[in-house]
């Protein structure tokens, strides 16, 4: 009977065997979901009381994948291979799973005993798997047991199908269930079979799923121990094969309900990857997004893994060239995938096996070809050939054939483009041996080779060595040859081997791009370099030069950065959802910045799905704006609440963070900015109190009555400060985020405040934490509103603070013109006082002046009076001023733009041929409105631009001043000074050491020369002791300033060109904020000044009237905007500077230094045109003509376009030698070269002297022909430059001992004006602390030496050896006598 039944179980199995063949055969449809779909598998042999292979977990599908293709790929990657039968009969049919059984002892769960027993078997836990391992149909078959019909039956969402597993298409979320069936053919594991019924079988799906995602992350979900005891006991339920409905729902229930969140994104570390065929593994890293996810796993998967692969880890190992798809797939089925491309390690160089052969005709040796790296895999395919075929061929495989004598190249190439050569010298046996004789030779000893002497060494040794035995015979020294050339060969064989892989390593680094260029593609490059750097020992790392180890290291990290940029963005990209929101803004916005931010190569190494993801989201972000913009009512009051509001906020938001990308319609644009003023004007107006803040800013103030502090603080400070405070807290919401606002610059605050106009000195403190700050503010009474900047929250406070007047303040002195008025205006003590007083005035004589109820003063007759002011009904506030009444000055004799023309029509007829020299004639002329293209100026650049490329751009080693003055010059004439052919006259005044070497005329002028075109600058000029800058040099000009309120260059009196000069240079400061201090300094020398005119209306130097001295005032003030001729301070008597000025003008010609009659003060002779004073006369009246037409001052040459000035023609300077003035026999004749100059220097160079009041003994020649005394100058400001005087000697007529006399004189008395010409002496000058005297040093000296007429030339060569060599004498002398004291005292004792 018992039999009876197994042959009918076994008949039924083959049966329900053949049926899902037939099933297979059929092939059934089922419904399967694409990508992003993913299946929960169960693999159980709870049947043997063993547990689960494998415990529930989530595996991804593709498209149409089948129970057959995810068990088998899935189980495979688990370590469980399946073993499968697949013929017509079966179809595809699971016969056992590989290494799924132990083999150790069972527990058959005893209901299933039972049933055995029940039906007449002996079912125990004592069986055996005779095909462990592998569990299989049949294991643990017994007759007796009643378990010969065992096997594995599969189930999908708790339905066991009636086809084949690899007919049934699954779809997303089906839990497939393999289960091992022992006993009854499945009806252990089901419950029933064949209408036996054993248990009810529970649908255990939901239980299954919920276990798989706990699987996932254990960590997440079981938070407590009542979660891992659920968690426990639901997996005892699960393996529980009878186990209730109520018991599988009560354990589902028991579990933690965390929601699931399933992948949507994955991102790969690089899309794209190149690599060698034989290189290491290279890992690749994935991240599963949101972040949130319940299933962080993924598989590794290669689309061809013969020619990559990859493991469980992401790591892909290279074999063979060609292109796959490594792909990463989350259990869900969302996936990425990175493009590996292999190819074969190239070849970096080739070389030849010889660099050398010596061949006689018709022999032959073959070359063979080697390569570097030794790993390169790429094939090594050359082409051969020879630069002379009549010499020596080649053929394809390298042979070559010696055909005549002579020398000839064989070159190998790759297809890629390297190359190796090979010279072959073809010659009769004798001459090779000595070619090879002398390459031998020429070897350095052994122990003197350096790695650089390879070539050498290999082209000596392959010469050498391809000699025939009849050659090496000619060798008479063969022995010493061959001795020497074994010794270089192991000598650089040891070498190379110690230095090959440093130098192969040096050689990959310097390889390596610059930071700036390098980009993904050199990855390879770079971790080829470091690979090659890591395999170095230390010792022969530590010969690895320290810049390319730096490089590498940047290189490396740099590198590392930008991959590392490539995974941010990527991960930020991930982030950003399908369904966009306004709530998705940050999320967008930080993935655009971080994407705009990547280079291009590292944008190509994205995701194109994750870039377009972007793409895509910001044009739903942009829709989203729209719609918020569009539904706003900005006519309806301002509601936060309101979600319109909250929308709209939120839009507004995105639009500022994202204005480029999104690309808003101008109406969009427009809704958006009514909508934000529309919450300003909702939102920032409250209590009284208005703010104009950004947009999102929300004023909150309340007005408060906690005022009791704050006003004992005000009272404390401000003893008169009223009762009756008025108070607001003022603070501010950030609407974005709902959070308090706190300003990051100063907000205007118009606070409204009742009774403002009662108020008699309203002000507005701060009182935040114990501490009272008073703020600015601005009343509007007729308002009722105060304004004031702040940005503090707290409490503000409003206080009526009365300030009482104590006393009255006026200008101690003034004066006005006769029949002329002066506005007096007193100002109240403390100067905001509130009080209002009417002022009472009072004058000490109305015969003098009168002053009516409004502090107007009028001139009535000359003398001093003084004007009373007192505040009515305020005692002691009273102050006074004495006012002195002067004539108004005298109207000219001729006007200035007559004395201009004439003395250009003179300049013009005299300097006709202007070069170096003619500096101060330029500049005035070209300030007079002069055409710059006039010859004149034409002329005098080519000249100078050929003198200083003669110079080679140096003008002078001591008095830099001259840059200065050719600066301003040139610039004059339109050339850009920081181009003068090719020259910066601008970087030889960076040092200011050297700026400093002329004392105070440095600086003023280097000053002058830089503020004389808006876009000039003294450049930063490297190994200089101290840089120039604008600061320095107008501190340094401020602070030479004298007690007296003038500048002089030595002594502690002012003098008055040298205050002219300053207050010149200050000039582009007066009156601007921030140079307060220059302001006051010009003011003081504007007084002092005013003090030291003379009676004529003049100015004058060390005792005598000059014209110099008052051009440089007058220059002075039209620099400064005031006008001479009403400033009483600068006329005396009616006499004013214009009309003095005037005075020394000799009609038709030019100006006189001193008048007729009047000292010598070193200078040109009395009554007679002088080039100096021609040129300031000039340029000085030029700058009073347009100071009248409201034009620039002088310097200030900001009305001039400048443009680079180009080099000169080269032919010549227009200086001629100053020796030619020596031929001169008559002292009173003219040069009849007027155009030409002596030099730089003789005519008129900067020296280390103030400028124009006194003249030097130097003469130049060719300057005022009507002149019969020296007109050259010694420049005491620079301005010297510019004269321009006859090329006569009259200066020059005392001797060398007149000059000593001159000298002994002046240390005794001083400076002599008796008309003997000043002598400076020049060691004196140079030791002076205070840049002592007023005359050139050793430049001057030169030029005096040089303009001795030769009728004083044999006195002039005596008296200049005693004053050149009276220092050494005297010392000879005074060593001698020491000497002799010595020998006395020696002999005494």
């Amino acid at each position: 009977m018992r039999r009876g039944k197994i042959i009918a179980r076994r008949f039924l199995a083959i049966l329900i065997i053949c049926l899902i063949g037939l099933g297979s055969l059929a092939g059934f449809p089922v419904t399967a979901k694409a990508q992003g779909a993913s299946v929960v598998i169960s693999v159980e042999k709870f049947s043997l009381g063993k547990g689960w292979i494998v415990e529930p977990d989530v595996v991804p599908i593709t498209e149409n994948e089948t129970v057959a293709s995810v068990l088998t790929r899935y189980m495979e990657e688990q370590g469980y291979p399946l073993v499968v039968k697949k013929n017509s009969s079966y179809g595809w049919y699971l016969v056992g799973i590989e290494n799924a059984d132990d083999g150790g002892a069972l527990n058959i769960p005893s209901f299933i005993r039972d049933k055995a027993k029940k039906d007449g078997y002996t079912l125990t836990n004592d069986l055996t798997n005779t095909y462990a391992p592998t569990l299989q149909e049949f294991s643990y078959s017994s007759e007796k047991a009643g378990t010969t019909t065992s096997g594995w039956i599969y189930s999908v969402n708790d339905e066991i199908p009636s086809y084949t597993m690899d007919s049934y298409k699954l779809k997303n979320n089906d839990v497939v269930r393999l289960q091992f069936t022992l006993y009854g053919t499945g009806l252990d594991i089901s419950g029933k079979e064949q209408g036996t019924t054993l248990y009810t079988r529970a649908d255990k799906t939901a239980l299954l799923t919920k276990l798989a995602y706990i699987n996932q992350a254990p960590d997440a979900w079981l938070l407590t121990d009542s979660d891992k005891e659920a968690y426990e006991q639901a997996c005892k339920v699960a393996q529980k094969l009878n186990a209730t409905k109520t018991e599988v729902e009560n354990a589902v229930n028991a579990l933690p309900q965390n929601a699931v969140v399933w992948p949507e994104t994955v991102v790969l570390s690089q899309t794209s990857l190149n690599l060698y065929d034989n290189d290491s593994a290279v890992a690749l890293s994935a991240k599963v997004y949101p972040e949130e996810t319940s299933f962080t796993k993924v598989t590794w998967s290669s689309e061809n893994p013969e020619i990559a692969e990859v493991d469980e880890q992401g790591r892909v190992t290279p074999h063979n060239v060609g292109e796959t798809v490594i792909t990463a797939t989350a259990q869900n089925g969302v996936s990425a995938s990175c493009t590996v491309t292999v190819a074969n390690r190239p070849y970096t160089s080739i070389s030849l096996d010889k660099k050398a052969l010596n061949l006689e005709a018709g022999n032959t040796s073959l070359l063979q070809v080697l390569g570097e790296p030794v790993n390169a895999t790429e094939e090594l395919k050359v082409s051969w050939e020879s630069s002379d075929e009549a010499v020596a061929s080649v053929s394809d495989t390298g042979e070559v054939t010696a055909k005549e004598a002579g020398t000839a190249v064989i070159t190998a190439k790759t297809e890629s483009g390297l190359s190796a050569s090979c010279q072959v010298t073809v010659g009769n046996a004798k001459e090779l041996a000595e070619s090879a004789k002398t390459l031998i030779e020429a070897l350095p000893d052994a122990g003197k080779l350096a790695l650089e002497d390879a070539i050498q060494v290999k082209e000596a040794n392959d010469a050498y060595q391809s000699l025939s035995e009849v050659s090496k015979g000619y060798l008479e020294n063969r022995s010493e040859l061959e001795a020497k050339l074994s010794r270089c060969v192991s000598a650089m064989e040891t070498l190379e081997k110690k230095y090959t892989n440093v130098t192969n390593a040096e050689s990959l680094i310097t390889a390596l791009p610059s930071l700036s260029a390098l980009s993904m593609k050199d990855k390879g490059a770079v971790e080829a370099a470091d690979a090659a750097y890591d395999a170095l020992s230390e010792a022969e790392k530590a010969l690895i030069d320290s810049a390319s180890l730096k490089k590498l290291q940047s290189v490396k990290k740099r590198l590392s950065e930008m991959s590392e940029e490539i995974w941010e963005t990527s991960e930020a990209l991930s982030k950003i959802s399908d369904e966009i929101t306004l709530d998705d803004t940050e999320v967008i916005a930080d993935a655009a910045e971080l994407y705009d931010a990547l280079e291009e190569q590292q944008k190509a190494q994205l995701s194109t799905e994750l870039v377009q993801k972007l793409e895509d989201a910001l044009t739903k972000l942009a829709a989203r704006i729209s719609e918020a913009a569009d539904a706003v009512d900005t006519t309806k009051s301002v509601s936060l609440e309101n979600a319109v509001t909250s929308d709209f906020v939120k839009g507004a938001l995105a639009r500022d963070l994202l204005f480029e990308r999104l690309g808003l319609s101008q109406e969009t644009e427009d809704k958006i900015t009514a909508g934000k003023n529309w919450l300003k004007s909702g939102l920032q107006t409250k209590s009284g109190v208005s703010t104009d803040a950004d947009w999102f800013v929300a004023n909150t103030t309340e007005a408060s009555d906690k005022t009791n502090e704050a006003l004992k603080a005000i009272q404390k400070k401000y003893p008169d400060a009223k009762e009756g405070l008025s108070a607001f807290e003022i603070s501010y919401q950030d609407i974005r985020t709902g959070e308090a606002y706190e300003p990051e610059k100063k907000l205007p605050l118009t606070i409204t405040v009742k009774k403002l106009s009662k108020m008699e000195h309203p002000m507005v403190f701060t009182y935040i934490d114990g501490k009272l700050k008073k703020l600015e503010i601005t009343i509007d009474k007729s308002a009722g509103t105060l304004t004031v900047k702040s940005d503090k929250t707290g409490l503000f406070v409003i206080a009526d603070v009365p300030i009482p007047l104590t006393g009255l303040d006026l200008a101690t002195s003034a004066s006005v013109t006769k029949g002329g008025t002066l506005s007096l205006s007193p100002v109240k003590v403390p100067k905001n006082a509130t009080t209002k007083v009417d002022y009472i005035w009072k004058s000490s004589d109305t015969s003098i002046a009168t002053v009516d109820a409004n502090g107007t003063v009028t001139g009535k007759k000359e003398g001093t009076v003084t004007i009373t002011v007192s505040a009515d009904g305020v005692k002691k506030a009273k102050a006074s001023c004495k006012v002195t009444v002067i004539s108004t000055a005298n109207a000219l004799s001729k006007t200035a733009a007559d004395v201009i023309q004439e003395t250009k029509s003179y300049i013009l007829s005299s300097d006709k041929n202007p070069t170096v020299g003619s500096e101060w004639y330029a500049l005035g002329l070209a300030r007079s409105g002069l055409d710059l293209n006039d010859s004149y100026f034409t002329t005098y650049y080519n000249h100078f631009a050929n003198y200083l490329e003669e110079k080679k751009g140096i003008l002078t080693d001591s008095n830099y001043s001259d840059y200065s003055k050719a600066a301003l010059t040139l610039t004059a004439i339109g050339k850009d000074a920081r181009d003068i052919a090719g020259y910066n006259l601008f970087s030889y005044l960076a040092d200011f050491s050297n700026v400093k070497k002329q004392g105070l005329n440095g600086p003023i002028w280097a000053l002058i020369a830089l503020k004389s075109n808006p876009d000039y600058s003294i450049p930063t000029v490297s190994g200089v002791s101290e840089q120039t800058t604008e600061t320095k040099l107008v501190d340094y000009i401020v602070g030479k300033q004298l007690a007296d309120g003038g500048w002089a260059f030595t002594g502690s009196q002012a003098d008055s060109d040298m205050t002219g000069m300053a207050l010149q240079a200050l000039a582009p400061y007066y009156n601007k904020k921030g140079y307060e201090k220059v302001t006051a300094a010009i003011n003081k020398g504007l007084d002092a000044l005013g003090k030291i005119q003379l009676k004529t209306g003049g100015y004058g130097t060390m005792g005598t009237e000059t014209s110099e001295s008052g051009a440089q005032v007058l220059n002075a003030l039209c620099a400064l905007g005031i006008d001479p001729q009403s400033d009483a301070r600068f006329i005396k008597n009616g006499k004013w500077l214009v009309e003095n000025m005037i005075s020394y003008h000799i009609d038709n010609s030019g100006f006189m230094h001193v008048k007729p009659g009047a000292g010598n003060n070193g200078g040109a002779a009395a009554g007679e045109v002088d080039g100096l004073a021609t040129a300031q006369g000039m340029y000085s009246l030029v700058a009073y003509q347009r100071f009248l037409d409201g034009k620039t001052s002088l310097y200030d040459m900001s009305d001039l376009k400048v443009a680079a000035g180009a080099k000169g023609d080269g032919k010549g300077t227009g200086v001629t030698d100053p020796k030619a003035n020596e031929s001169t026999s008559n002292p009173e004749s003219t040069s009849s070269n007027s155009g030409n100059k002596t030099s730089a220097s003789s005519s008129g160079s900067s020296s280390a002297v103030k400028s124009s009041g006194s003249h030097s003994a130097t003469t130049s020649s060719g300057r005022n022909s009507a002149a019969k005394s020296t007109a050259n100058t010694s420049e005491k400001k620079n301005n010297a430059s510019g004269s321009n005087a006859s090329a006569t000697n009259s200066a020059a007529k005392k001797t060398a001992s007149d000059s000593k006399k001159t000298e002994e004189k002046k240390e005794k008395e001083g400076w002599s004006f008796d008309g003997e010409e000043y002598v400076p002496d020049e060691e004196a000058q140079l030791a002076s602390a205070d840049e002592g005297d007023k005359s050139t040093t050793k430049e001057k000296n030169s030029e005096e030496a040089e303009t001795k007429t030769s009728d004083n030339a044999s006195e002039k060569e005596s008296g200049s050896f005693v004053k050149e060599n009276l220092p050494w004498i005297l010392c000879i002398l005074c060593g001698a006598a020491v000497i002799g004291v010595c020998i006395y005292f020696k002999k005494k004792k």
